[in-house]
């Protein structure tokens, strides 16, 4: 796992995993869409720029790769489809139908578009961890490591693993013609070909950009304006954990299974970013775990009995580029006053944040 370090006056608290099918190993296989006025943001509200491109432009390419992931979700999410998911819903947890009951009519609470197994699917069986801690890694299809590079050297392709490329080469016009990389004994290794693909991430790929440098690419390839390696954007969150008046028991299922997505889009997008308010199914089990490893059977029961009842929400904004500071007064809630109060605190703190850094 590679943890980020800088210096910069916002943090960027990135992980990652640098091995053969990269953070498919550890994700939560969230596979959204945009929505339709995510390309016009100009047009439909004076804000930011027009894509030169369409929803209905992407739209076949959409549902080709949640053919290759098999996804799947709610369909009225606020991303038209041409075709129904490929994947059928995984069935609700505990936690989600008393979720989505307790908050019905006021919010909607919608299946995640997931790339997660419900069932056998493209000659791969269902994987049989369905219960989860904190980890993120049981009932998700973990497409890079296990699907598309197996029908990849089906058909041909030589997979190299423990290999770090550290420099690209080109010739006189420009064009990419090498890639050398080191193996795991720091051996340099050579590799030619007539096209290359950089397929790392956002920070793996314009690290390699910049460190090709050469005469006629002093600042490293690509990178003629100063451009590569800036405008890092993220989804920032801000969350809360909170009691709630019933046993939910977070924990069985997957760990991200519904959201409430009315807040994608609306008119408010012309004074601040859209979001969706995740409800985590994430096990509340550490503390008691934490409480028995230090000996501290003071807490012990109160740990206990707020493991089965405790619930995390956390507002996820795009089209941002800034880490989302951590909200400062929120506190324990119970019943349904509970979820509106955490909903309405997040929309507050996001709200407020927006307008902080307008200002400034």
């Amino acid at each position: 796992m590679i943890t980020c370090h800088q210096a910069g006056p916002h943090p960027f608290a990135a992980q990652y995993i640098r091995m053969f099918g990269g953070t498919s190993w550890h994700w939560a296989a969230q596979l959204w869409r945009f929505v339709p006025n995510d390309f016009r943001q100009y047009s439909q509200y004076g804000v930011g720029k027009d894509w030169p491109i369409g929803y209905d432009d992407l739209e076949e390419y959409y549902y080709q790769a949640e053919v290759i992931a098999g996804v799947g979700g709610s369909p009225d999410n606020g991303s038209p489809r041409s075709k129904p998911y490929p994947m059928e819903r995984v069935p609700a947890s505990w936690l989600q139908q008393r979720v989505t009951a307790r908050l019905a009519p006021d919010f909607t609470v919608l299946d995640d578009s997931t790339g997660r197994n419900s069932h056998s699917y493209d000659g791969h069986a269902q994987p049989a961890a369905v219960i989860t801690t904190a980890c993120r890694l049981p009932n998700r299809r973990p497409v890079s490591r296990r699907i598309a590079a197996q029908q990849a050297e089906n058909s041909g392709v030589q997979v190299i693993t423990e290999a770090v490329v550290y420099q690209l080469e080109h010739d006189a016009k420009g064009n990419i013609v090498a890639a050398n990389y080191y193996d795991w004994n720091k051996v340099s290794h050579r590799v030619t070909a007539e096209t290359f693909v950089l397929a790392a991430n956002a920070i793996e790929t314009p690290k390699l950009l910049l460190m090709s440098v050469s005469d006629k690419f002093p600042n490293g390839i690509a990178n003629a304006h100063d451009n590569v390696g800036r405008n890092l954007c993220d989804h920032p969150a801000i969350g809360v954990t909170f009691d709630v008046d019933e046993e939910i028991w977070p924990g069985r299922g997957p760990v991200s299974p519904c959201s409430i997505g009315q807040f994608r889009d609306g008119d408010f997008r012309s004074e601040h970013s859209p979001f969706r308010i995740d409800i985590s199914n994430a096990s509340q089990v550490a503390s008691v775990t934490k409480a028995l490893a230090e000996g501290l059977f003071g807490k012990l029961q109160e740990a206990i009995r707020f493991a089965p009842r405790a619930i995390a929400l956390a507002s996820k904004m795009r089209l941002s580029s800034y880490p989302i500071e951590q909200p400062r007064d929120l506190e324990q809630q119970q019943g349904r006053a509970g979820f509106t109060h955490a909903i309405a605190v997040l929309g507050r703190e996001r709200l407020c944040h927006q307008r902080h850094r307008k200002n400034a």
